[in-house]
């Protein structure tokens, strides 16, 4: 009897919840179509900066109710996008008229919603040009230089990637919300994949839950890193450890490591070259041998095409490593350079994972870009397909060595 009664209690109170929630947002409504009609002129000038998507109501039969809320569920928006609308009385527009997500719908109906629900980014605004790579309502994408870092911190509050975007963006919508797709360590250079909107964002991301933590993952974008790494590899690979966060004092540690209590975590890599170049396979002449001094003009071939390298006498001094191309099948933080490290082949300039003969090299950052990215435009069906140059210095650095 005592638990029907609390039960019953429950409903009623959850029943006069609902009846207030739903009273507030129609005074909210009402209170923001008057001021539409009040500050028209106002309202024509914010919406310059505001960016709707558009949506056209063909069908409601397949509608578990023919309102807002299930039409923007059908269309893949999320419960969050959603739940912050909900807090903007001028953020949903039917046939151009403010509503809540409750309003009855009808075919040849339009729904506009805004693009950015959450609030806009508030952050330091950073000077410095970005290099843009592609633009359009969706999508920036940018390469960003080594020894940048994305997302602004304590040390980086004044220089990183995320201020300049914002700065960029702040003319073109005022709602804008950072929303960095792909980030890239501070020493790493390339391609980084800004999403404008929240749309652009959910198409390549998929939410994952792996134990207590919610993750998220840009599987839907392909990514081919190059590296250059302490010591000869020999052949393709693929190295399968999982890695660890390591916290201490509940406090999780930059360092990460190899651990079988850690996440999955698979790399691919492909060599392309391996410095100095060796002769001992000239002396060989199977099959096999062939093949890999085939393969070894091929790798020189890419590198006299890509660095204009200059061959010198200096070889005899250079401690070895190899220029090598990589995929992930996971992108777990510091992947490439824990992997890498586990294998005895750390990149070059790793001050974290590297040892003596990675850091014997005069370099002021991880050799690692992410040098080409493709991914299915959400909107257009078109295939984006974005691929830099190696960096300048790559250049400079392998000139000075050879």
């Amino acid at each position: 009897m005592e638990q029907t009664i609390n039960h019953s209690n429950k409903q009623i109170n959850k029943q006069k919840f609902k009846q207030k929630t739903i009273k507030n947002e129609k005074l909210l409504l009402a209170k923001s179509n008057k001021d539409s009609i009040n500050h028209k002129h106002s309202t024509n000038k914010n919406s310059k900066t505001d960016e709707f998507e558009r949506f056209y109501v063909k069908d409601t039969s397949n509608l578990k109710q023919p309102t807002i809320y299930y039409f923007l569920k059908e269309n893949h928006v999320s419960e969050t996008h959603i739940k912050n609308l909900r807090k903007n009385p001028n953020s949903i527009k039917l046939n151009g008229i403010n509503a809540t997500t409750r309003a009855k719908i009808k075919c040849n109906d339009i729904i506009d919603i805004l693009s950015n629900g959450k609030e806009a980014t508030k952050t330091n605004l950073c000077n410095g040009k970005l290099h843009i790579l592609f633009e359009d309502k969706d999508f920036l994408i940018v390469n960003k230089p080594h020894n940048l870092a994305c997302i602004p911190n304590h040390s980086h509050y004044t220089d990183n990637l995320g201020g300049q975007v914002c700065k960029y963006m702040q003319s073109k919508d005022k709602n804008f919300v950072l929303r960095i797709l792909n980030r890239l360590d501070k020493e790493t250079a390339g391609i980084v994949v800004v999403a404008k909107n929240t749309f652009a964002y959910n198409s390549l991301v998929s939410e994952n839950n792996e134990g207590l933590e919610k993750t998220q993952t840009t599987h839907k974008i392909y990514k081919k890193y190059f590296a250059l790494v302490s010591g000869n590899l020999h052949g393709n690979g693929t190295i399968d450890k999982p890695i660890l966060t390591v916290t201490k004092d509940g406090i999780n540690q930059m360092k990460r490591v190899i651990s079988f209590q850690g996440k999955s975590a698979v790399t691919h890599y492909e060599v392309i070259a391996n410095y100095p170049v060796s002769d001992d396979s000239q002396t060989e002449s199977s099959p096999d041998m062939q093949n890999k001094n085939q393969n070894s003009c091929q790798s020189e071939n890419f590198i006299t095409n890509n660095f204009s390298s200059k061959q010198t006498s200096n070889t005899d001094t250079i401690e070895p490593f190899c220029l090598i191309s990589l995929t992930l099948e996971t992108g777990r933080t510091h992947q490439i350079r824990v992997h890498l490290s586990s294998i005895g082949h750390p990149l070059l300039g790793d001050t974290i994972y590297g040892d003596k003969s990675a850091l014997s090299f005069k370099t002021n950052h991880t050799m690692l870009v992410l040098k080409s990215i493709s991914f299915t435009h959400f909107r257009t069906g078109e295939k984006i397909n974005i691929e830099i140059p190696f960096p300048q210095e790559w250049q400079l650095f392998l000139n000075h060595i050879k």
